[in-house]
């Protein structure tokens, strides 16, 4: 039988935590139950706990390590633990932050160093407002709004990497089983001023 391997999370005894020759471990703090961090391959260390949601077991991603503390962690897991006494529950990974998920789950683990870092600039410091919202508010007015924005404050190019972020990530949670929609589909890269639909309008002006 398998065992888990359990420490006392401190920021000194994560960060010598080496990584593993190929996919991850898992490691389990000894002070909230439930509490876990992941090492990938490629260095990166990610808080998670682990939670049923609709019977199923899961693992909630909390944040990314050193960013996110040991204790802001364990005060993550508390308030997941809190909602689901109180019959909230936790929430699911629909309405995680699709920026996250995505991160953890495919950036993280899939992307050379040099790819991660453009990702990671384009994502938190071009697009906070993307990454801060939750995957199921976010509407397609919303990515047009976001590309004409940055269009006209950093340019078409910066625009478009964007645009192709935003799309990249709900179609890889579509792939993931998620039940939504992309607000980047149907969107024409920025040639001008502003980001168009390529599907013709419902309310067309009259001639």
């Amino acid at each position: 039988m398998k065992t888990q391997t359990e420490i006392n999370f401190t920021k000194m005894t994560l960060l010598a935590l080496e990584s593993p020759q190929k996919g991850k471990i898992r490691y389990y703090d000894t002070k909230e139950r439930g509490l876990g961090l992941y090492v990938t391959s490629n260095g990166h260390k990610s808080f998670f706990i682990k939670k049923r949601i609709k019977g199923q077991p899961k693992e909630i991603i909390l944040g990314h390590f050193p960013e996110m503390t040991v204790e802001m962690a364990r005060n993550g897991a508390q308030k997941i633990k809190l909602e689901a006494i109180m019959g909230q529950g936790p929430t699911e990974e629909k309405e995680k932050i699709a920026y996250e998920i995505y991160m953890d789950r495919h950036a993280r683990i899939k992307s050379k160093p040099s790819a991660l870092k453009d990702i990671e600039r384009q994502m938190r410091k071009v697009l906070p407002y993307w990454v801060k919202r939750g995957l199921s508010y976010l509407a397609r007015q919303d990515a047009k709004n976001t590309c004409n924005r940055l269009g006209r404050k950093n340019g078409k190019y910066e625009a478009n990497r964007a645009l192709a972020y935003i799309r990249t990530i709900y179609n890889k949670m579509i792939n993931w089983e998620w039940k939504g929609t992309n607000p980047a589909t149907g969107m024409q890269k920025l040639q001008r001023v502003q980001c168009r639909d390529m599907q013709p309008s419902l309310h067309p002006t009259d001639g």
